[in-house]
Formats: C-alpha cells, sequence, structure tokens
C-alpha cells in the first residue's frame, strides 16, 4: 500500500532537533504535508513552524509534552485532537475543490514516533531513574500514543505509524545497552502490530537508521567511540528524506540504504560471540586512559538534569564581582559558566565528567558564548596561584580530606581582591529527600567552611532553608549554606 503525504496532518515526536526535526522539514517542505510537531522544548518548535511557515503553504502546530511522564502521551493527543478538529473546521469552508477538501479535512493521517534519548555509559553506573527515562521515552510513550491514534486511524479508514528504531534493534549495543534493549521492543511491537493490522487500510512501519549527526550524539557523549566519529555520522535531512521516501512505500522494515539492510542481516548470520567482540571495541569509549565517574553516566542523557539556568545564589551576588577571569569548579553541565560568560567573563570551567563537560561545550555554543573547560579531577588539578579574580562552587560534595584541601588551594588560587562564591547542602539537608550526598561527613556547616577557607574576608556567610528548584535533581526545599568571601587586597 502506497501512502499519499499531501494535503494530510502528521505528528512527529522529537521535533525540536535532529532526526525528529529533520523529518518534520521533509513532510511539509517536499511531501506539502500539515504537521503537529511535538517535544519539550517549545521556542525550537516554534522557530521550526515558522521554518516550515516562510517555505511552504503547510502548517505547522507546536506541542510542548514531555513524553517520558506517564502523563504525556495522553497530553499529547488531547491536544492533537484540538488541532485536528480546529483544522478540519477551517478546511471545510476554505474555497478548494470537493476532493481536495475531503482529503484535507479527515484528522490526523500520520504518526511518526520519533523522540527517543540514551544514557553511554556501562549498565552498572545507570541509575534507576535513567533507565526509567530511556524506557519511557523510547518505548513506553511509542506504545502508548499508537494506542491512542489507532481508533482514529480505523475510523476514518486509514491511517500510518512510523516507529523510528535504529540499527541498534539487530545488532548489541554495548555502552547502550538499555537504549538498544527498547529499540528491540520497538521493532518488535511494531511487526507484531502489523500482524494485527493486516486487513485493515493502515500501515505500520520501521526505520532504522545507524549514526546521525544529531544532539543526541554530542550530549551522550557517543562522539568519544568509534561508532560516533563524525565520518561514520549520517546527515539528518538525508536520512529523514530516505525515511519518508519508504514510509510512503508502505513497507514494514525499512532501512536508509542496502549497505544497512545488507549489514542488519549479515549480524544475524555470524557467531553472537563475534558480533559481541567486535561490538564492544566499535563502541567502547575512546578516552580508555580516564576512568567513568558515576557522573559521566548521570549526565549522558539529553537533558540538563540541573537545568540551563544559573545557580539562585550565584545569579543574586553577580553584580557584585567586577567581570575577570573566573573558574567554575565541578561546573557539571556548564549552567554556571555560560551564565557568567555571558555576563562579560573570561570563564574557565572544570568538572571531573566528561559528559558533563561536552553539554557544557554545547550549550556554550547555543549561547554564542566562549567557555573554556577542563576535564580534570580536582584532586590533581592545578588551581594555580593568585590566578583567578573569582572562583564559584556550586553543589560541589567533597570527602573531608580533600575538601579541606580543595579550599586551601582555592585561597590561595584567588587573586588578592578575588571572589568566592559558595553554596552547598547544609547537615540539615540528610532530613530531606531534595538533593545532595546521604553522607553526612560530606555535609559541612557553615562553622567548618569558614574554618576551611581560613583568609578571606566573608562578606556573606549563612546557612538558611530554602527552595532550591534547579533542575531534575534538586528540587524543594533544601538547608544549604551560602557564602561569598573576599580574599583581602593586601599583600597577604
Amino acid at each position: 500500500m502506497k501512502l499519499d503525504f499531501r494535503n494530510t496532518l502528521v505528528v512527529v515526536t522529537g521535533a525540536s532537533s535532529g532526526l525528529g526535526r529533520a523529518i518534520a522539514l521533509d513532510l511539509a517542505l517536499r511531501e506539502g504535508a500539515d504537521v503537529v510537531v511535538a517535544a519539550r522544548r517549545l521556542d525550537r518548535l516554534e522557530a521550526l513552524a515558522a521554518e516550515i511557515h516562510e517555505h511552504s503553504d503547510c502548517t505547522a502546530y507546536p506541542v510542548c509534552v514531555d513524553l517520558s511522564d506517564p502523563a504525556g502521551p495522553a497530553d499529547l493527543w488531547r491536544a492533537v485532537r484540538i488541532i485536528a478538529a480546529e483544522r478540519d473546521a477551517r478546511l471545510s469552508v476554505e474555497p478548494t475543490s470537493p476532493a481536495d477538501r475531503s482529503l484535507r479535512t479527515t484528522g490526523v493521517f500520520g504518526l511518526v514516533n520519533n523522540a527517543g534519548k540514551t544514557y553511554y555509559g556501562p549498565v552498572r553506573d545507570m541509575e534507576a531513574p535513567q533507565i526509567d527515562d530511556v524506557i519511557d521515552l523510547n518505548l513506553r510513550s511509542a506504545i502508548r500514543l499508537t494506542r491512542l491514534v489507532l481508533p482514529h486511524f480505523l475510523a476514518r479508514g486509514s491511517g500510518a505509524v512510523l516507529n523510528i528504531t535504529s540499527l541498534g534493534a539487530f545488532v548489541p549495543v554495548p555502552y547502550q545497552s538499555v537504549y538498544s534493549a527498547t529499540k528491540h521492543a520497538l521493532q518488535a511491537f511494531t511487526e507484531s502490530l502489523a500482524g494485527e493490522l493486516r486487513r485493515t487500510r493502515i500501515v505500520a512501519s520501521t526505520y532504522a537508521p545507524g549514526g546521525v549527526a544529531t544532539e543526541m550524539i554530542q550530549t551522550s557523549g557517543l562522539e568519544t567511540s568509534f561508532a560516533g566519529s563524525s565520518r561514520f555520522l549520517a546527515d539528518p535531512a538525508l536520512i529523514a528524506r530516505r525515511a519518508v521516501v519508504r514510509w510512503k512505500r508502505g513497507r514494514l522494515r525499512t532501512f536508509p540504504g542496502a549497505g544497512s539492510r545488507f549489514f542488519a542481516w549479515v549480524v544475524g548470520m555470524v557467531p553472537i560471540s563475534v558480533v559481541l567482540l567486535i561490538a564492544s571495541r566499535v563502541f567502547r569509549p575512546a578516552a580508555a586512559g580516564r576512568r567513568e565517574t558515576p557522573w559521566d553516566s548521570r549526565y549522558a542523557g539529553e537533558d540538563f538534569i540541573f537545568g540551563t539556568d544559573p545557580n539562585e545564589f550565584l545569579h543574586d551576588v553577580i553584580s557584585r564581582i567586577a567581570p575577570g577571569r573566573v573558574l567554575c569548579i565541578g561546573d557539571g553541565e556548564g549552567r554556571n559558566s555560560v551564565f557568567l560568560a555571558q555576563q562579560g567573563f573570561q570563564v574557565t570551567a572544570m568538572d571531573a565528567s566528561e559528559s558533563g563537560v561536552r553539554k557544557a561545550r554545547v550549550l556554550a555554543e547555543q549561547r554564542d558564548v566562549t567557555v573554556e573547560t577542563d576535564v580534570a579531577d580536582l584532586k590533581e588539578y592545578d588551581l594555580g596561584y593568585r590566578r583567578w579574580d573569582a572562583i564559584v562552587s556550586t553543589f560541589v560534595h567533597l570527602s573531608p580530606a580533600l575538601r579541606q584541601d580543595v579550599h586551601g588551594r582555592v585561597v590561595d588560587a584567588l587573586a588578592p581582591g578575588g571572589f568566592l562564591a559558595h553554596e552547598s547542602y547544609a547537615p540539615d539537608q540528610i532530613n530531606n529527600r531534595t538533593g545532595g550526598p546521604s553522607s553526612p561527613e560530606m555535609l559541612p556547616g557553615l562553622v567548618e567552611l569558614k574554618d576551611e577557607l581560613a583568609g578571606l574576608e566573608f562578606l556573606e556567610a549563612r546557612e538558611i532553608v530554602r527552595d532550591v528548584i534547579e533542575g531534575s535533581a534538586h528540587t524543594g526545599r533544601a538547608a544549604v549554606v551560602q557564602i561569598l568571601a573576599r580574599k583581602p587586597a593586601g599583600p597577604g
């Protein structure tokens, strides 16, 4: 059964970037379809809608939704039904031919389940919420959306579902084990669904690309592996064009080209021990000499787990610090360093997590600022002597011995007149479940911190309880220590 998308309405998830964005553009600009574009980042969806409006007669309808939330698929389908009804009502009175009007006023015709994410690293380093995130977004949301749209397709007598799987649905993918599992499952779901729909005019298809040059590759850390090298990554626009062309043919299992189809077939013929040997080397992180930290897997997803806005205390005190050379220690995904660069500071950001630093670079590029970055362990990192006009440390929790050593080096590293902006969880945070370490010894109080930072003048120093709303990892009432200190301007 061949598909014709002209004048139809198609829903595309994960449309704010990468392959989803490219598919939405292809459907509108090349196939003449109106599209509902769904993702979490509304600003990007609105920019995509404006681009489609500028270059075609088609309409894109942005819907901001988090499909990893159990309520997300139902929320999206509710919005889609409203959009489809309003579109049908509007088009039914427009001056078009009866045949064209009939074609354009039949609700939703297509669904592209493209939204997905991955964490790159060993399963042993993944936490339960990260595993749930991958399964919820890659698999559960696709199944739930498909279930919601099927009665509509059956009522209208036709429809088409395209589930974006991966070559990882046919090949073991070490260091992306949960991602690979979701793609295997989505492939099996779609093929089983096709059997249920065999006597209908509803098409269920999969499309299994290999590596595509998307934001997910950058933020997950996959680009550090042999398989993630840029020379092996395809252009999203090219892969999207092939996806739509193959979907139009109404086939169940599709690939970008004969090479990938042949590769998937060959893997099934080779002993699994050989496949695993090759795959473990291909997908192994390139930074073999660097010991992975638990933060590598926590930062590996597309989301910024502490958000992209700066720490609230830093935001409040920054006006008291003159722009100059600033070091952000334990900077994670870059929210503080990028903010400081936007304020005119010369910023160096360091963190032990390569995944976090990589995302900091992406964020800096998105905000069009420059941030120097270092991947290093604070235990070994050279802070320098009288080098920095300011040092920023927010929620950097260390063992007592390392913390005392680092704080002594922080005092030495500040130039005369230099500032320290510090916020961390206080001892009373141990009774809360809103973030921070579970070990009491990693939660120093104000008195202890002032002793460790001897030699600085304390302009603000307090233990308080405040609402910490910083991404998904820091959310809720929290006990914190806040310090703004300055190194005396004299010779000491």
